[in-house]
């Protein structure tokens, strides 16, 4: 590759000459999977806000929970947990546009049996049968201490949390970040998977005085064993 063509990550360093074909490669890849995302969704931000289409989301107009999953593949979705008494077939997803599937559970009918903190998941019809999954956008995770066995959780308290961060300004670390990346279940020292209230006030403090002014929280995601990082 002439010296003109390559990327600046290589130009800046020359010990990655050596691997400039593979570097270039991601960097194609990188610019492939955002143009594609761009394509389908109008923008990144766009992609990124999902999350507030997709899942469980609370309508207000038409008083009633949202719940709607991406499963292009899918013969047919059912919504279950506790506010069904698990049925597998009592709630049926409908299949909509571009592989989107949805199901409305108004207020009338679900105001007391779909509640805050009730636990639920999606069975799964595909072409090698069914399996129950966590919703992909799921705002909140738990597990069963009995069975082990994790479940998403509709988080909807009666008083909503407020926030008290409105003089935070973080101009100055997007101009020059440094970099802190940490996994919130693993940051903490003892044994075990870390609280995010443990990480506010035992990690963060100890990222601060190191001279951090930025940090990377890696994903969290469902995953049958939990020190792969999932």
């Amino acid at each position: 590759m002439t010296e003109n063509l390559k990327p600046q990550l290589v130009i800046d360093d020359p010990w990655l000459d050596p691997y400039v074909d593979d570097i270039q490669n991601r960097i194609d890849r990188y610019q492939e999977t955002v143009a594609a995302l761009e394509k389908d969704n109008g923008s990144l931000l766009t992609f990124a806000s999902a999350y507030t289409y997709l899942g469980l989301n609370y309508d207000k107009q038409q008083l009633g929970w949202w719940y709607r999953e991406w499963a292009p593949g899918a013969q047919g979705l059912f919504l279950m947990g506790d506010f069904n008494g698990w049925d597998r077939t009592s709630h049926p997803l409908t299949r909509g546009e571009k592989g989107v599937w949805e199901i409305f559970l108004p207020d009338a009918e679900y105001q007391n049996t779909f509640t805050h903190e009730g636990l639920l998941k999606v069975h799964v019809v595909g072409a090698r049968g069914g399996q129950d999954r966590i919703p992909a956008y799921i705002r909140r995770g738990v597990q069963n201490e009995e069975t082990k066995d994790f479940a998403g959780q509709l988080w909807a308290p009666a008083q909503e949390f407020t926030w008290s961060d409105g003089g935070f300004d973080g101009t100055a670390a997007a101009k020059m970040p440094i970099i802190y990346e940490a996994h919130i279940g693993m940051a903490t020292e003892r044994e075990g998977v870390g609280t995010y209230t443990e990480f506010a006030d035992e990690v963060l403090p100890r990222i601060k005085k190191l001279g951090y002014n930025t940090i990377q929280l890696m994903a969290i995601q469902e995953h049958p064993y939990y020190g792969s990082f999932g």
